[in-house]
């Protein structure tokens, strides 16, 4: 896949992260005062590439209004399906609650403008754009669902789907599991 040579090409390598010899992927966020989350995908196939979105230091002209601007989703996958190339934003969480829900929201919807901007210095400097045929999907993945948690979204039809919420005019699709196929990310 052409976007995935030119991420390689312009970020960093500490910054990608791409599949090994299996076809399984752990996601992991490291927290300072909280146990780490870790969300195992399988089922992806190559060509595949995941980017650290969250070790992205990016905007450093914004003032830090309570780091609310430069709060940003952990990863950004990239890959192709069949015709289809696809762009999923993940946000991971420990815990689906109601405060972590409202927060990886914001999280992910700050995160669209990096995206914007990596494909379009993709397109500057290699000319062409893949924006025009890239699924787009912004998702929320809770380890586990919090044992407290009362109000419960629509039951979504995939394994471990919790629902779908609009926030800000963007679709998001939650999850709270902690392993799930990478086929019900990809898809609608």
């Amino acid at each position: 896949m052409e976007l995935i040579s030119q991420l390689k090409a312009i970020l960093k390598p500490e910054l990608l992260l791409g599949l090994n010899t299996s076809d399984s992927f752990f996601l992991e966020e490291i927290q300072e005062k909280k146990e780490d989350t870790r969300v195992e995908l399988f089922g992806i196939s190559p060509p595949f590439l995941a980017v650290r979105v969250d070790k992205i230091q990016h905007l450093a002209a914004l003032r830090p209004v309570k780091d609310k601007w430069l709060q940003t989703c952990d990863y950004l996958l990239i890959g192709q399906s069949g015709d289809s190339n696809y762009a999923i934003l993940i946000e991971l969480k420990d815990v689906l609650g109601d405060k972590n829900r409202y927060k990886g929201k914001e999280q992910l919807v700050r995160s669209l403008p990096i995206l914007e901007y990596l494909l379009s210095v993709c397109a500057s400097e290699y000319g062409s754009s893949e924006k025009s045929n890239l699924t787009i999907r912004c998702v929320l993945i809770a380890e586990k669902e919090h044992s407290k948690l009362v109000k419960r979204g629509s039951q979504g039809s995939k394994p471990g789907q919790w629902g779908q919420e609009t926030h800000k005019s963007i679709q998001i699709t939650i999850f709270a599991a902690p392993a799930l196929h990478f086929a019900a990310l990809a898809s609608d």
